[in-house]
């Protein structure tokens, strides 16, 4: 039988993509880097959080790869004072021999005192692991959590930033009970009660300037009758600091006392909110700021 020389072609047209693809092999990031089956850069985006960097990945080795960048890789600024940035979502890069490929990576900072990289800044892949940071990254990157809620839980752990902070700035719920709950666990300390809502600003130096905006939350306290009562705040060598609120409260063996006190102009520290009344008191809680 006569075979056509055009479709002789097509099948070859057809059949050479799928001999490129034939021998795809996956791998991880760091193995990859490691053992000479990839290069690898990264630069910033000018930012130090969400879609803040650029990996840039090539493929040195015979065979196509599928290379597996995984939730907890810290990217290490090559500027000293640039804050590191650490990854919480996965990214594949598919590359067939020789190939490269460029694709913004989703993370970040893992150091709130150094400065927010400026656009182009390099990076490199030669910090060493850090475990406490990648068991959140991978939790983080199985969750829908917005971006001031995953950065506040990054600095819990990588700065020692307060875990009360998590989730501050909306209303809880089971979702950040539940990241409160691991970052605590991770840390060793106790799940905080109680809110304290921050803000962050990017200074023009680069700078990140942090303020505390208010301390909120409940206490349980025993007022046997209908009285006048103050929320005062002390400092850990119990002298009041300027934090006072009066109101009428009834009478009631076990009361829940919502606060939602300014905290700009604490210090940090631990604090103790006592409710008084009569020069007696109602009710207290230690906070940490």
């Amino acid at each position: 039988m006569k075979t056509h020389p055009k479709i002789i072609c097509t099948v070859a047209l057809l059949i050479c993509p799928l001999f490129q693809w034939a021998t795809l092999k996956k791998v991880n990031f760091n193995t990859a880097l490691h053992n000479g089956l990839i290069s690898s850069q990264a630069t910033s985006h000018g930012s130090h959080q969400g879609f803040c960097m650029e990996v840039t990945v090539k493929n040195l080795s015979p065979d196509s790869l599928e290379v597996s960048l995984e939730p907890g890789l810290k990217l290490n600024s090559e500027k000293e004072t640039d804050q590191d940035i650490i990854v919480v979502r996965p990214a594949i890069f598919v590359l067939s021999k020789g190939k490269t490929l460029q694709q913004s990576v989703y993370g970040f900072c893992c150091q709130a005192h150094n400065t927010s990289p400026s656009k182009g800044a390099k990076y490199n892949f030669k910090s060493k692991p850090d475990e406490k940071l990648r068991m959140l990254a991978n939790y983080l990157s199985t969750t829908n959590h917005d971006d001031e809620t995953m950065q506040r839980s990054i600095w819990a752990i990588s700065d020692s930033n307060q875990t009360a902070s998590i989730g501050a700035h909306k209303n809880l719920d089971s979702t950040i009970t539940k990241l409160r709950q691991l970052v605590s666990h991770i840390k060793g300390e106790p799940i905080p009660d109680y809110l304290l809502e921050q803000k962050t600003y990017v200074l023009p130096n680069g700078r990140l300037y942090t303020i505390n905006v208010a301390l909120k939350g409940h206490m349980s306290y025993n007022n046997p009758t209908y009285q006048y009562c103050y929320l005062k705040m002390y400092n850990a060598q119990n002298q009041q600091v300027n934090v006072e609120i009066g109101q009428w409260i009834d009478g009631t063996n076990q009361g829940n006392y919502n606060f939602d006190v300014p905290a700009k102009t604490l210090s940090k520290g631990t604090y103790t909110l006592k409710l008084e009344a009569n020069n007696k008191i109602l009710g207290e809680k230690k906070v940490m700021i």
